[in-house]
């Protein structure tokens, strides 16, 4: 009898410590689910984000910091590399990714730029800042 009773005791505990495991594990994994949404990226806002100081400088930074790679030069390549990228709600830039690529080392080039870019004016939705996806076409041409 005292064989049965410590077995049913021991299966008991048992049963308890693997329920109360499950129970952590569940949780966790919530958790994790909870901290990997994300806000919403914006594709059209009623304000669009702007580079400091409009249109005419982001070309200037861009003509000022991009440096046109070795192998684009000595292959002749040149062309658009589309770049698309997040405007977040502090201006910041994010999930850089060239989305139209030439090759010889220009797509690297122009998603290292961009990465460096200052901050933006972000973009708005009923006023307030959201983030914003944004394309950006880069021309590299030889001269």
């Amino acid at each position: 009898m005292k064989k049965t009773t410590f077995l049913k005791s021991l299966l008991t505990i048992a049963a308890m410590l693997l329920s109360y495991s499950t129970i952590q594990a569940q949780v966790v994994i919530e958790d994790t689910v909870v901290n990997e949404v994300e806000e919403e990226i914006f594709v059209f806002v009623e304000d669009f984000p702007e580079f400091p100081n409009g249109e005419d400088n982001m070309y200037k930074y861009l003509g000022a910091n991009i440096k046109y790679p070795k192998d684009a030069l000595e292959n002749g390549i040149q062309g658009t590399v589309v770049v698309k990228f997040v405007v977040e709600k502090d201006g910041t830039i994010s999930n850089v990714k060239a989305i139209r690529k030439i090759g010889g080392g220009c797509d690297e080039e122009a998603v290292r730029v961009v990465k460096r870019m200052p901050r933006w004016k972000p973009g708005k939705q009923r006023g307030k800042p959201v983030r914003t996806e944004f394309t950006l076409p880069i021309q590299f041409k030889l001269r």
